[in-house]
């Protein structure tokens, strides 16, 4: 489903062209989940009428790969200006400074990494629990 979704191809039409709906390997994708899947008549019906929920998946599932593309270029875009900030600093430091900056960001990476997943956190921190004068 995920390969019809990023190439844009309806997994669900009533009438759709076969060449659109090739899996890789294996040929329809439709025929191949009913033949892994043995649904019967009944079920194919109940399968057909849900058709419209499937579709508005698709196009959320195409949304959230858009955004995703989106933020990737941003980040790139992020990564590329604090490279160029980094290279014009260290420009004002002798060879030695410039080394021991390096090893030092080296050595403190994991540091680094878990205070900026503190940042990034989308849950409050938790709070001390004060207890009352007693």
């Amino acid at each position: 489903m995920m390969y019809c979704a990023q190439n844009h191809l309806d997994l669900f039409a009533d009438n759709p062209d076969p060449a659109h709906l090739q899996h890789p390997t294996n040929g329809s994708w439709t025929q191949e989940l009913y033949q892994k899947v043995k649904l019967d008549e009944r079920q194919l019906q109940l399968h057909r009428r849900f058709k419209d929920g499937f579709r508005a998946k698709r196009q959320e599932s195409i949304e959230c790969i858009r955004r995703l593309r989106v933020i990737r270029d941003e980040m790139k875009k992020q990564e590329e200006v604090f490279e160029r900030g980094i290279s014009e600093f260290r420009c004002d430091l002798d060879p030695v400074q410039s080394a021991l900056i390096t090893v030092f960001g080296e050595k403190n990476k994991l540091r680094r990494e878990f205070s900026m997943g503190d940042e990034l956190s989308c849950e409050e921190p938790p709070q001390k629990r004060v207890k009352p004068d007693q």
